[in-house]
């Protein structure tokens, strides 16, 4: 997908070549500086992170796929709208875990002063919540 051409569509192949390797310069470098943020994340156990991520982004795509093949009266619209409203939800989500990471209690702790969306709601329900909202985003949009 040429995102730079759309952009800027009288450029040479070897100006677009050096744009995509700047890019990747630049993603390589924002992937090493988020290296501390992964390693203070979860105690610092890496699977738990991936899956914590997976958790935040996967709903609103399994909500869509899933109505995609079982429902005959799903359109673009509805699954765009659909995606956009659960990723919202779940970097929202992700957000939060991020800010309070570091106020979370230590086992021997009992008061947790963060948030009750925060605290109390696991990643479960959340998951639950994300694709309901997304499902109902979808029967929405996909009517019309």
């Amino acid at each position: 997908m040429d995102v730079y051409g759309k952009f800027r569509p009288h450029t040479t192949e070897r100006h677009k070549i050096m744009v995509g390797r700047a890019f990747v310069g630049v993603m390589v470098a924002i992937s090493i500086a988020w290296i501390p943020l992964i390693d203070k994340a979860q105690g610092g156990q890496l699977f738990l992170y991936i899956q914590s991520i997976a958790a935040y982004l996967a709903p609103p795509i399994a909500a869509v796929y899933t109505m995609a093949v079982l429902w005959s009266r799903m359109n673009e619209t509805g699954a765009f709208w659909g995606l956009m409203s659960g990723f919202v939800v779940g970097v929202a989500r992700m957000v939060l875990d991020f800010v309070y990471m570091f106020d979370a209690p230590k086992c021997w702790e009992t008061e947790d002063t963060r948030p009750a969306i925060v605290a109390k709601a696991s990643l479960e329900n959340c998951w639950k919540s994300t694709a309901a909202g997304t499902l109902g985003i979808l029967d929405k949009k996909s009517r019309y």
